[in-house]
């Protein structure tokens, strides 16, 4: 078994080791209760951003095998499998970081695209989510504030319908307020047996790389450290439903904070 946030985002490298740091110490939480002593294993899916070189800098790292010092010290080292690295500490703990991209079809909805080996070219969801499934990819559509209401949320329900057939996987973040409880996609995806992949989605604002870690689901298999990724796909393929969540959503408090920072002009 492992821990896995969904969807990661970071500002930039030389943030890694707050990240991983803070990840560790959050992961920790819901493994100290049930009594775990094993050293951490935990996966990060981790999307860039539109412009940001954090990932070149990421696979350099590892090709060094560069030490990272933190609270923990944190060993970057390589996988056989391109766009994953490891992070170790000197405790054992080990955090994989797959990194792929996060993007917008036409219809302005997000996308988390990962194991892709061209880049994304702007297209509707639909044919998005086709052709990203068709390459292999892992593919998931995470919620957002709005975005699934509507004429889009209409716009899902009916992808989820008609194309329950394709391996995508939609995505629930920490982001959601705990008075959010009722999502229609979910349940669609749920009577599909689809699973929904969890993550904290941590904003570019103060505070929120501490979360990373805090929210997400216990993954039912053997970490794969050569192939996470093909492994991580196999688990989810497997039609055992092989994810438990644990974490929980936001407060109302900090998401009308955020929501507020947000639309705050930058200075």
């Amino acid at each position: 078994m492992y821990l896995l946030d969904g969807h990661v985002h970071l500002q930039h490298q030389d943030r890694l080791v707050e990240l991983l740091d803070c990840c560790s110490a959050n992961m920790r939480q819901p493994r100290n209760r049930e009594g775990a002593e094993a050293p951490l294993q935990g996966v990060l899916l981790m999307a860039a951003l539109p412009g940001q070189g954090w990932p070149q800098a990421l696979y350099g790292w590892a090709r060094e095998g560069k030490l990272l010092p933190g609270r923990s010290q944190w060993r970057m080292s390589c996988s056989r499998e391109q766009g994953s690295v490891v992070a170790t500490s000197e405790q054992g703990d080990c955090l994989v970081c797959i990194i792929g991209e996060q993007v917008n079809t036409r219809e302005r909805l997000e996308l988390l695209l990962f194991g892709l080996q061209e880049p994304y070219q702007a297209s509707g969801l639909a044919d998005s989510i086709e052709q990203a499934c068709a390459a292999g990819g892992l593919v998931i559509l995470p919620w957002g504030v709005g975005k699934w209401l509507g004429a889009r949320g209409r716009l899902i329900r009916h992808l989820l319908a008609d194309k329950g057939h394709l391996s995508f996987f939609l995505g629930d973040n920490a982001g959601r307020p705990r008075f959010w409880q009722r999502v229609p996609q979910f349940v669609l995806a749920r009577a599909q047996a689809r699973a929904i992949i969890r993550g904290t989605d941590p904003l570019l604002l103060p505070g929120e790389l501490e979360r990373v870690g805090s929210f997400g689901t216990r993954v039912e298999a053997e970490l794969d450290l050569e192939h996470p990724l093909a492994g991580l796909q196999r688990a989810l393929g497997a039609g055992e439903r092989p994810l438990n969540d644990y974490g929980e959503l936001q407060g109302l408090g900090r998401f009308f904070r955020n929501q507020l920072l947000l639309r705050l002009p930058l200075s």
